[in-house]
């Protein structure tokens, strides 16, 4: 969906005091071709490929200063990890393509970068390493819509 960008993006970077941890079930790569594309940012990842229970998942999270979303432009949508992110209140570094841009600049998540732009993500990606995002109004109330009691409660008016 993206991750080439991002692998493009960090040897661009200014500040080389990061980790990125590229983990869960692999769909567009295989192990050795992601292990290939990271060779040379090897000091920078850590790569946890396969199944992550929701355990794990959440524990990442977590640890997580940033969730990073590269997604190219002919994605179109939310996707499960920015909904975790809001969730666990940790701001996105996401591109500004179609819904996901919007999302993320109308309700004010994180970082925004131009989508497949390898030198605006790593530009982003430093500037958000010197310039912690801090959670804010706007962040909280996207976050109280998107709950489990909201989420139900606009399917049933939906259906009433």
């Amino acid at each position: 969906k993206g991750i080439e960008v991002l692998f493009e993006a960090i040897p661009k970077m200014k500040n080389r005091n990061f980790k990125v941890i590229l983990a869960g079930k692999l769909y567009d790569y295989s192990i050795e071709q992601i292990e290939q594309m990271i060779t040379n940012i090897k000091n920078n990842i850590i790569f946890k490929p396969g199944f992550l229970s929701n355990e794990e998942f959440l524990d990442l999270i977590d640890i997580a200063d940033y969730i990073i979303l590269p997604y190219r432009n002919i994605f179109d949508g939310a996707s499960g990890p920015l909904t975790e992110a809001v969730w666990a209140r940790k701001p996105i570094i996401a591109s500004n393509g179609k819904a996901l841009g919007e999302i993320a600049k109308n309700n004010k998540i994180g970082y925004i970068f131009e989508s497949e732009n390898s030198d605006d993500l790593a530009q982003i990606m430093d500037y958000a390493i010197e310039n912690k995002f801090k959670w804010n109004n706007t962040a909280e109330e996207f976050r109280k819509r998107i709950s489990i009691t909201n989420f139900i409660k606009s399917y049933n008016d939906i259906y009433e």
